[in-house]
């Protein structure tokens, strides 16, 4: 079976979020099991492009390659997308649409249809209502009514993908007909346990540069320093916690989106700046390793569409205190952490109920927990779901 991933920008072009590895990921875990995947895409990488051959397929791994073409207007529009997209599509058997509003996502959606292509659509978290009303929801509203539906009325084979039941029910909110598979994003379990945990004293060294006690308790978050992500709410809760008398030290890990001057500002007039610092983007085996090297993972994000860097601390062993404007209920379910409403006085009650001493405690419920996302279960998922849609077509 040959599937064709079409998304506006990819890996290594990693500034565009988490989307960018899940993709990649499930890419590597269906290659693994000799399903051909090729991926249409685009050179972008805001604010500039990233330096790989263009309109040639690039050799990722047996059975998976990857077509850059040039973004001729950055994260707007790409002639050499339009012009060899045709052909791309022709190659294969489904197209797994991986976008929904971009210039890319209605040409491949008119030439699958034309070439009477099954399809797949994954909406990446664009239907939540945050997404939906942050910046121009007359224009999304447009978009959906007027460009997309009509190309999807001539399609005969579509089926929706959904990485957590709460999108599933924000995709039927605009495609009332749709029935979405809901397929977790998955994780490379192996990573986690091939790369080893700095000491404290290492980890201190590396990541905050001054002296924290054995008593002080380790906060972090990692992800893009954007207001989606509700670090504003954070720090007012760490704040309230500071007043407690609660010991902690809260590091941000993650590309500066234009808010981390901001935050900066507010930690020091909440009088908690000694307490917080951002280390920047952090990659690769680093990126496990400070991890692994916290006590408990923030994610009061106010929207998400499922969260990798949630499953990204679970996998590390680490409890998490998530807003519930993130899909992980099971956080509650599971003991590895906490499931709160998302303002300061919810997320710094729930911070004073964990001690260091439970925080140690809830560490293999956190990993017992990100094992059930492994990629090997999303590989099989996703391949069901293309026999599916491909017997659709062919009916």
């Amino acid at each position: 079976m040959k599937i064709l991933y079409v998304v506006q920008s990819y890996f290594p072009a990693t500034v565009y979020g988490g989307p960018i590895f899940s993709i990649h990921y499930a890419a590597q875990a269906l290659a693994r099991r000799k399903i051909d995947i090729s991926v249409s895409t685009t050179n972008a990488d805001r604010p500039g492009r990233l330096n790989v051959p263009v309109k040639q397929w690039v050799e990722f791994e047996p059975h998976y390659r990857v077509k850059y073409y040039h973004d001729t207007i950055l994260d707007r529009f790409s002639w050499g997308f339009a012009r060899g997209i045709r052909r791309d599509i022709a190659d294969c058997d489904v197209v797994h649409l991986q976008d929904v509003f971009s210039t890319y996502a209605l040409i491949t959606l008119y030439e699958a249809a034309r070439q009477k292509k099954p399809l797949v659509i994954s909406p990446r978290g664009v239907f939540s209502r945050w997404a939906m009303g942050a910046k121009r929801s007359v224009v999304k509203q447009f978009w959906i009514k007027r460009l997309m539906a009509p190309r999807l009325r001539a399609h005969q084979a579509i089926a929706w993908h959904a990485t957590s039941d709460q999108e599933a029910i924000d995709t039927k909110v605009y495609f009332p007909a749709a029935q979405p598979d809901v397929i977790a994003n998955g994780i490379d379990h192996s990573a986690f346990q091939r790369v080893a945990a700095l000491s404290r004293a290492d980890w201190v060294k590396r990541f905050v540069s001054k002296p924290v006690g054995d008593d002080v308790a380790i906060f972090i978050s990692m992800g893009r320093v954007h207001p989606v992500k509700g670090l504003d709410i954070g720090l007012e809760a760490l704040a309230q916690l500071s007043a407690k008398g609660r010991k902690f030290t809260y590091v941000v890990a993650g590309r500066d989106e234009g808010a981390t001057d901001a935050l900066k500002a507010q930690a020091d007039a909440l009088g908690i700046a000694d307490h917080v610092c951002f280390v920047g983007e952090i990659l690769g085996d680093e990126k496990i390793q400070f991890l692994k090297g916290a006590d408990l993972f923030l994610f009061p994000s106010r929207s998400e569409n499922f969260g990798l860097a949630c499953l990204e601390a679970l996998a590390a062993g680490l409890p998490v205190i998530a807003s519930k404007d993130t899909p992980w209920a099971s956080l509650e379910n599971r003991g590895a952490g906490r499931w709160v409403e998302n303002n300061p006085s919810a997320i710094a009650e729930a911070l004073a109920d964990l001690p260091l001493e439970s925080l140690v405690e809830m560490r293999p419920a956190a990993r017992a927990l990100a094992a059930d996302f492994g990629f090997e279960a999303v590989a099989d998922r996703f391949k069901a779901l293309y026999e599916q849609v491909s017997l659709q077509g062919a009916a």
